[in-house]
């Protein structure tokens, strides 16, 4: 993964100002992974994505982060942190994915294909909320045989079939849904808080590029340097000159 200077970070930043968080994602990992087009990138399973958004996290920020939760049962407000490395851990098998991954039940052959974003875009376009959890499941599977290796309709399938499509997706994509566990220290209430990546990581860098854009301001106010001056500087060095401007 390509290290990001500030320059590079603000200029992602700058580009993905008003955007969606699909094209915020998109705009941060074609920087980070120039080897990578924009159609492989939008190629990614959801969790390959997001693996590769909870390493550029590391490079970036390191591996420690904080965030806050709302307890659903007394509303206490819980702020905890975690490992990112704990968490990209879980895809570090699993990516590259694999494309096509097969499941054999008894009667049928099961050829899937794990979902992408691009898969929950264009199902968000739909106006029936209530077909969209079985738009997504037809959506992942390529081809259903039966023992004679003839073509079957999804509409075969029974509800143990659709589970075993489930579980396989989750198998072949473990950071499609991340989850934490939190337990309340005001009532004891265990739940778990989804974790998304992308969103996240984004609202990081939007702060960061503010402080930094701050920074320059004055840095360029008192000593006359140019942007690309101040950016060229290490951060460690940066903050000297700013402790030295606030003295």
């Amino acid at each position: 993964m390509h290290p990001l200077s500030s320059a590079e970070l603000l200029t992602v930043w700058e580009s993905g100002l008003n955007q969606g968080t699909d094209q915020q994602a998109l705009r941060l990992l074609l920087a980070a992974m120039p080897e990578k087009t924009e159609a492989d990138l939008k190629a990614f399973s959801i969790g390959e994505r997001d693996y590769h958004l909870m390493r550029l996290r590391h490079q970036l920020f390191g591996s420690r982060f904080d965030s806050v939760s709302q307890c659903p049962n007394c509303k206490e407000q819980l702020q905890w942190d975690s490992d990112i490395r704990e968490l990209y851990a879980l895809g570090r098998e699993a990516y590259p994915v694999q494309r096509n991954p097969i499941i054999q039940t008894e009667r049928w052959t099961i050829r899937l294909r794990p979902l992408s974003h691009s898969d929950i875009n264009a199902l968000l376009q739909e106006p029936d909320e209530t077909a969209k959890p079985e738009q997504l499941l037809r959506a992942s599977v390529l081809a259903i045989k039966n023992q004679e290796d003839d073509t079957v309709a999804f509409e075969q399938l029974s509800k143990t079939d659709r589970n075993a499509i489930v579980n396989a997706l989750q198998a072949a994509d473990p950071l499609a849904r991340v989850d934490i566990d939190l337990t309340c220290p005001a009532c004891d209430h265990r739940w778990q808080a989804l974790f998304d990546i992308a969103s996240f990581l984004w609202a990081e860098i939007n702060a960061w590029a503010l402080r930094t854009l701050h920074g320059i301001h004055l840095l360029a106010s008192n000593y006359g340097w140019t942007e690309q001056d101040i950016l060229a500087m290490t951060p460690t060095r940066r903050q000297i000159y700013l402790d030295m401007v606030a003295r």
